[in-house]
Order: C-alpha cells, then structure tokens, then sequence
C-alpha cells in the first residue's frame, strides 16, 4: 500500500510512486530502535539516539514529531535490545509521505540506522481504487 525507500541517507514512506492506488495515510504508531555498525558483527549495535519523523501532504510539510530511543533492554531476554513505541500525534492523520531521519552531527546521521517494525496505519485509496489482496 505503501512503498519504503531510502533516499540520500534518509529513508522514507510514500503513497507517490509509479502505479500506486493508495491516496494518503493515517499514521497511529510504530516501534523503532536505532543501532551502530560494528567491526566485530556483522549485526548492528543499539544505540541511543533522537529521530525526527516528519509528514508531508501534496509536499507540503504537514507535520513533526521527535522520539527518544534509549535501547533498553528487553526484560525477558537480557541480550536483546527493546523496541520504543513511537504513537504519532494527530497531525499524521492526513499525510501522503513520511520521512524518517537520525538527528545529531554528521557522524552519528551517518553511523545510525534506524530499525522500525509494526507500523500501524491506515491507507486511504484514490477514488475508484481498490485493493486485491
């Protein structure tokens, strides 16, 4: 419904791209983490850090929003890095585009993924869209 890239470092949610029937999006929550390369693995490391998510309708800024990851860990498993719930505010009710960035210095935005799972939304279609899925 909804197509996930990476643009210059940044990564990004869109509606807009070739043959897309999805209209806008109504963000409610995502978890999120952030982890640093490693020499020693091949996997990232968890890292705190600060992102800003920012919304867009038609290409206008719509919407901003800063999360917190503190890369806790997860009670239960004393190795694995838990997961921050990031519930967005209302301002991302209406947004065609969303875009995810690390802030900081050049270093950490260029040192820093940022891992999401579970994005809860909703996709609104384009008038006479449907999906088949």
């Amino acid at each position: 419904m909804g197509q996930i890239e990476q643009q210059d470092g940044t990564a990004f949610i869109s509606a807009d791209y070739d043959d897309s029937i999805t209209d806008h999006f109504a963000f409610n929550y995502m978890y999120f983490g952030c982890a640093v390369a490693s020499e020693e693995t091949e996997v990232g490391v968890a890292e705190p850090c600060d992102i800003t998510v920012t919304g867009y309708r038609n290409q206008e800024q719509v919407t901003s929003q800063i999360f917190t990851y503190s890369s806790g860990l997860l009670e239960d498993m004393a190795t694995t890095p838990a997961m921050t719930k990031a519930t967005f505010n209302s301002g991302f009710q209406d947004v065609d585009r969303i875009v995810l960035a690390v802030n900081g210095n050049e270093v950490t935005k260029e040192t820093t993924v940022i891992v999401v799972d579970n994005i809860d939304y909703y996709a609104y279609l384009k008038q006479g869209s449907s999906y088949s899925g």
